[in-house]
């Protein structure tokens, strides 16, 4: 159940293409058939409303026409791989309100995922990808309420921006024995930052390793006994009691 008013779409391919709408509402669960799917988002208002549910192969509003995305409390499931979110950030606001976006193609185990933020603020954004070893690029300098990945069964690789700082409220990574979970920059020089915002828990973590990601405040980042950390500001041990709130494929 979707409406627009003054809006052009193209339904071409089983993909969607929304242009020239003042308003688009969708105002129930919205899925677009395969992984190879696109819901493009090129200008105007995207409300999604009612708590609907999104299933698409990837999401794109990366231009420069004035756009506002209201993304609604539902789940935004993206099933493709390659660049599943697209998002500029040139005259876009974007209102995460409380979605969750969850990136879960496991039919294609080597092939890598790019989440493309703009730099924008999230809700929740888990990698859920089973056996899958393939990386999982963030790019842009975002900030997340909640960063789930403890639901994988294989080691593989969250590479964020050098030079740059990710920014989290609670953090929800855990590999398993055999299966750490590396942080790494891209690129082969600069400084990587995860920093902590906001007060409460920020621990669920284990079984990670990384050499060039750094963490602050000191104080917060507890990586977990089983990981193995060569840079600055990680505690490498279990999180006290009452950090470590946060359940397994939950946002606390």
């Amino acid at each position: 159940d979707w409406s627009s008013d003054v809006c052009s779409s193209d339904l071409s391919n089983a993909s969607v293409t929304i242009t020239s709408c003042n308003t688009t509402n969708i105002n129930a669960n919205f899925s677009l058939a395969g992984g190879a799917t696109v819901l493009t988002h090129i200008s105007g208002t995207l409300n999604v409303n009612n708590g609907a549910n999104m299933i698409v192969g990837s999401f794109s509003s990366s231009n420069v026409a004035v756009r506002t995305i209201n993304m609604g409390s539902g789940l935004w499931s993206l099933t493709g791989t390659g660049t599943v979110w697209n998002m500029g950030a040139t005259n876009a606001t974007l209102n995460a309100q409380q979605s969750r976006i969850l990136i879960l193609n496991t039919a294609s185990p080597l092939s890598a995922t790019t989440f493309a933020g703009g730099g924008l603020t999230y809700y929740s954004l888990e990698h859920a990808r089973g056996s899958s070893t393939a990386t999982f690029t963030l790019t842009g300098n975002n900030t997340f309420a909640n960063f789930i990945d403890n639901t994988s069964t294989a080691a593989h690789t969250i590479i964020v921006p050098a030079a740059g700082t990710t920014t989290f409220h609670r953090f929800n990574v855990r590999g398993s024995s055999g299966a750490l979970i590396t942080f790494n920059r891209s690129g082969t020089s600069g400084t990587s930052t995860f920093a902590k915002t906001g007060r409460g828990p920020v621990c669920y973590i284990d079984y990670v390793t990384t050499n060039n990601v750094n963490a602050t405040p000191a104080s917060t980042w507890y990586a977990g006994a089983n990981s193995s950390i060569a840079a600055t500001g990680w505690i490498v041990s279990d999180a006290p009691s009452s950090q470590s709130t946060l359940g397994v494929g939950g946002v606390g």
